[in-house]
């Protein structure tokens, strides 16, 4: 597929590519966080999603990692 000829192939791209800057820039495994809030997600309330951004699960890791 060609990204430059479909809008929403560079849509998906570009969000893609935020994404793993923003891993890199965390320093958080993309994998590890997309594999953590998928199986959280289903029964995580609503009103904590923010939980689950990037930059807060990093602190939470973070936060856990030191008890």
């Amino acid at each position: 597929m060609d990204v430059r000829r479909k809008p929403e192939s560079r849509k998906i791209h570009g969000c893609a590519l935020f994404f793993c800057q923003t891993c890199r820039t965390l320093k958080i495994d993309p994998q590890a966080y997309l594999e953590d809030i998928f199986r959280r997600l289903p029964g995580h309330p609503h009103k904590n999603l923010r939980e689950l951004i990037p930059d807060q699960w990093a602190k939470a890791k973070t936060r856990n990692s030191k008890k």
